[in-house]
């Protein structure tokens, strides 16, 4: 799919699952300002081009799933620099260059869990530089970044085992609203207590965008 570029942050595309996207890859942002939230983005492919999943993307782009997206640089997402947490980033690749999960996205980046990405230089991420995210094989920079095994339920369940080290790592400013909406509570006991302050989000997906 294909933003105008005009979009302010009251455009919301959210509760989708975005595939199959060839060419321009899953959502061509032209620099809109739009929330991506509560999407699944998944086999899409810039051919020749970045971005395999979101490209020029310049919103809150939170609690999606983006896996399995494929371009020459940045196969997850490139050159998005909004808002960019609470996102699980797995499967994604660069065949060309550059950054298989995130390549060139300058924004805030936090509460992610970007691993199992692939690239020849950057396999994770490349010039972009995340906090409070479990980065795999991440080894300098960033703070409150871990580089552990998130131990998801199963390769197609990106839900985390009650013993995942994301468990209790993220930052509470950046956690989500539960579904009732309200904001997390200020103790981060009480967070323990209700399962969240984690990286990553999940939510239900309603529709399909092919």
């Amino acid at each position: 799919m294909r933003f105008a570029g005009s979009e302010t942050n009251g455009c919301v595309l959210s509760g989708f699952t975005i595939r199959n996207g060839a060419r321009n890859g899953g959502i061509y942002g032209n620099g809109t300002k739009a929330r991506i939230e509560n999407d699944t983005i998944t086999g899409n492919s810039a051919w020749g081009s970045d971005g395999g999943g979101l490209y020029w993307c310049n919103g809150t782009i939170q609690n999606n799933t983006i896996k399995g997206n494929s371009a020459t640089n940045g196969g997850g997402l490139y050159w998005c620099n909004g808002t960019i947490q609470n996102n699980v980033i797995t499967g994604n690749s660069a065949w060309g260059y550059f950054g298989g999960g995130l390549c060139h996205c300058l924004g805030t980046i936090v509460n992610c869990i970007i691993w199992g990405n692939s690239a020849p230089t950057g396999p994770q991420l490349y010039e972009t530089y995340p906090s409070y995210s479990c980065i795999q094989d991440q080894t300098v920079g960033g703070v409150g970044n871990i580089a552990l095994n998130p131990r998801f339920v199963g390769p197609n369940d990106f839900h985390l085992h009650s013993g995942s080290p994301c468990i209790d790592a993220g930052s509470n400013a950046y956690s989500p609203p539960d579904r009732q909406g309200r904001q997390p509570p200020p103790s981060r006991r009480q967070w323990r207590r209700q399962g969240r302050l984690r990286h990553g989000c999940l939510r239900i997906r309603r529709s399909t965008i092919h």
